[in-house]
């Protein structure tokens, strides 16, 4: 099989041979993520498919068909690293290490309300924030975050730690007091996705203005 430059992810040339290369090549357009399963592609032009292994760090690749494999990171361990052997020679290719992504998520109020003007009764009727994500269909949960709210008619701020992604009771409280002219806002949002060792904090803040209906 002839190999592309121009779709090959990282190449491997193995010594022994000064015409050999193995290309591997990520199919799907994530990346390494914990807790996603990816494609690769793994072609050479001179070592037999039947000859080529492929093994991981944490995680686990299996063989699919000729060419292909199925990849799994198990665990979030901040690097992954790929080894190609060519099991009839017994040789090792090549040896990479990458780093892995972190699942991006959007947190949303109501799992669908980002940051803007909202009325208190349409706030009040919110239960909690859900992690949304949107490029991979990894399930993802919030862990906790805080709320503040900011009181026009007082200038008081009081702040809340809400363990979870539903309001707590004395959270879900805090939020029924809204009234026109405060502003919430939710910080420190952490989330854990799947193969996560530790939860990773959101990089948005939710920020509401309540404001009269005819606003």
């Amino acid at each position: 099989m002839k190999i592309s430059p121009l779709i090959a992810l990282f190449l491997f040339i193995l010594p022994s041979f000064a015409q050999s290369q193995v290309a591997v090549e990520l199919e799907g357009i994530m990346g390494f993520i914990a807790g996603i399963h990816e494609s690769l592609l793994i072609v050479s032009d001179s070592i037999p498919d039947s000859c080529i292994t492929v093994q991981i760090s944490h995680g686990r690749i299996t063989k699919e068909r000729p060419y292909h494999f199925s990849m799994h990171v198990s665990q979030d361990t901040g690097n992954v690293q790929l080894t190609l052997i060519d099991t009839c020679r017994q040789q090792v290719i090549g040896e990479r290490t990458y780093r892995l992504r972190d699942i991006p998520i959007v947190p949303l109020l109501g799992a669908q309300h980002a940051s803007k003007r909202m009325t208190a009764g349409e706030f009040k009727a919110q239960r909690g924030i859900a992690a949304i994500t949107y490029e991979v269909c990894g399930k993802c949960a919030i862990e906790g975050f805080r709320v503040h709210l900011y009181q026009q008619r007082t200038g008081a701020c009081i702040t809340r730690f809400n363990t979870g992604a539903l309001f707590t009771e004395a959270v879900a409280a805090l939020m029924q007091q809204v009234q026109v002219g405060d502003v919430v806002r939710f910080s420190v949002i952490s989330y854990r996705c799947p193969g996560m060792r530790v939860p990773k904090f959101a990089d948005q803040e939710l920020v509401f203005e309540i404001v009269s209906g005819k606003d």
